[in-house]
């Protein structure tokens, strides 16, 4: 889903670019973004349990496109679900149920135009899918790695290394993690919009100066993203007006209150998680060959905010040390097995 209407707001500094301007480089793509959009074609033989292989086609086209740029291209698929997005997941699953319902209704009127939108909508991306291009991937010398957690979060850890000159998806989100250099709308041609995250100065949408990026992730948040669902009436114009307010949402939240606006129980909570998540989720460093986070813990300066995600953990035991929120931690073996062995575990299911 990624950040409600971020990528409205920043048509400005959209620029167009083509692949080729990126040749020699190394890109990080986000692997499930292509699997559902290669899915589309085929998505009523997915649905009903017919073979099909558009998706795979529709991925190795885009790959070879940009072999053929001098691009190198590097696939990061997500790994096992954070604990955080169980309720994203419960609600996109029921979305998918419904859709698949109204698609069969669809078919057997006739409605073949309706049927198929639906049937796009019910497709889900299974492992064994991921299997299968990872594997027509590997017969092109491509290289894959699957994440510990979210793909999101293992292709800014990437990016903010230095590993990858760029990431190629279509989720917002890759902002909120910080990632300086993104690739959106990739076409067949190899024409997309890159936004760079150092200039958001220049935004004319919105006023972004003087933003920093941890007011630019808690506007994020504050719309409304996978792991916390916005406040109703509150959308990425009226966050980023509070955030430009006030510059913390602690601030925002005690605000809001003072309105006569209550935020759902626990959102304070919840918002200081996800922040957490968006700052320090576990990934995979391919050098270590080890769990580490996206960015290292506070060592021991929480400021005043990121005090409310501990006094919500028990006051011993595990989870308060391992923060289990950022992605249960795993032993090295563990982890370095799903990200270089890439077909044993892809979305926690065995493939």
């Amino acid at each position: 889903m990624g950040i409600n209407g971020l990528l409205q707001q920043l048509k400005s500094i959209s620029r167009p670019t083509h692949v080729s301007s990126y040749r020699g480089q190394k890109v990080a793509i986000d692997g499930y973004s292509w699997l559902h959009k290669g899915a589309y074609s085929c998505s009523r033989e997915l649905c009903e349990g017919i073979w099909a292989d558009g998706y795979t086609r529709y991925f190795i086209s885009r790959i070879d496109m940009l072999l053929g740029n001098g691009v190198i291209p590097i696939v990061v698929f997500d790994g096992c679900r954070l604990p955080m997005k169980a309720d994203e997941e419960d609600s996109r699953r029921r979305s998918r149920r419904e859709a698949l319902e109204r698609a069969r209704t669809h078919s057997a009127s006739g409605n073949m135009a309706a049927a198929t939108e639906c049937y796009q909508r019910a497709v889900d991306i299974a492992p064994w899918m991921a299997k299968v291009v990872m594997e027509a991937l590997r017969e092109r010398q491509v290289t894959c790695l699957v994440a510990p957690y979210e793909a999101d979060a293992q292709m800014s850890y990437l990016a903010l290394r230095g590993d990858v000159h760029a990431v190629l998806t279509e989720d917002s989100d890759m902002l909120a993690y910080g990632c300086p250099r993104v690739l959106y709308k990739l076409d067949r041609g190899g024409s997309g919009e890159e936004v760079m995250l150092s200039d958001l100065p220049l935004v004319r949408e919105i006023n972004m100066a003087g933003f920093n990026h941890d007011m630019l992730l808690q506007m994020c948040i504050l719309a409304g993203c996978d792991f916390l669902p916005n406040i109703p009436g509150v959308g990425i114009k009226k966050a980023h007006a509070m955030i430009r307010k006030h510059r913390d949402f602690v601030k925002v939240v005690r605000n809001l209150h003072f309105n006569g606006t209550s935020p759902p129980p626990g959102y304070e909570i919840r918002f200081q998680r996800t922040l957490w998540l968006f700052r320090h989720q576990r990934v995979f460093c391919p050098i270590a060959r080890a769990l580490t986070h996206l960015r290292p813990l506070p060592p021991g300066g929480l400021g005043a905010a990121d005090v409310l995600v501990l006094a919500a953990l028990p006051p011993e035991g595990p989870e308060r040390e391992a923060l289990h929120f950022l992605g249960p931690p795993m032993a090295a073996e563990v982890a370095t097995g799903i990200a270089m062995g890439g077909c044993r575990v892809v979305r926690c299911r065995a493939v």
